[in-house]
């Protein structure tokens, strides 16, 4: 899983950081950096082969990725088979799960049902027409409202990279499994914002206040409409 870190770089590296500190401690070449006056040129030898050296080892000690993807997802099956065998072993779990399976697929063909229903808008021109010029309006609208939060603390950037950044954060956050994209909506506005050129610490109050006006308020005052219209039996 890890790649050898003990490279021809990383020991020439570790050459050089050993060369400039043998050479400001050790008392012969100390005493003559003293002398010359090269006592500060020494230290930053020292640290700029120190830095050099710590680089080098990092990148040769990445975690590869693709071989640890897979390890996590052999543990998963090896996991999931085991539970069932034990699930299928033990008679009291046998029998619940004999009596969920007929559950589960009447829920399953249920979704499907309701899925195939759903899917006949997609017959009526008008009506996909109608769904991706809403869908359009709605991230213009975002952006907009994404801009209007960066005016607000002093900064702005073009239109189209707002369009462009409110648009990748919303995909990439409906595929996070976590509830209306809490914290990882947030992240990504920020390195968006970020990427665009907007400084760090406006990026992140941006993509929070954002996420207030867009997130986390409407459901107060979503919560009194939907209320009323059902005192009123719109609902």
């Amino acid at each position: 899983m890890w790649r050898d870190r003990n490279t021809d770089e990383v020991r020439e590296a570790q050459r050089h950081a050993d060369y400039a500190y043998r050479l400001a401690v050790d008392p012969p070449a100390a005493k003559e950096l003293r002398l010359f006056g090269l006592a500060d040129w020494a230290i930053e030898r020292f640290t700029d082969r120190r830095k050099l050296l710590l680089d080098r080892i990092y990148r040769a000690t990445r975690l590869r990725e693709k071989p640890l993807v897979w390890s996590l997802l052999l543990l998963a099956a090896a996991l999931i088979i085991l539970g069932g065998i034990i699930a299928l072993a033990i008679p009291r779990y046998r029998a619940r799960i004999k009596e969920a399976i007929p559950r589960y697929r009447a829920a399953i063909r249920a979704q499907m049902s309701e899925g195939a229903k759903a899917l006949r808008v997609l017959h009526s021109p008008s009506k996909v027409a109608m769904l991706f010029l809403g869908n359009l309006v709605a991230q213009l609208m975002l952006a907009m409202i994404l801009g209007i939060c960066l005016r607000a603390f002093g900064q702005s950037t073009s239109f189209a990279g707002l369009v462009l950044v409110n648009t990748m954060v919303a995909l990439f956050a409906g595929f996070m499994p976590v509830p209306g994209g809490m914290g990882v909506s947030e992240a990504a506005l920020t390195a968006g914002l970020v990427a665009l050129g907007v400084p760090n610490t406006v990026a992140m109050s941006t993509a929070i206040a954002y996420r207030l006006v867009t997130f986390y308020l409407p459901p107060i005052w979503g919560s009194l409409a939907t209320r009323w219209l059902k005192q009123h039996q719109y609902l």
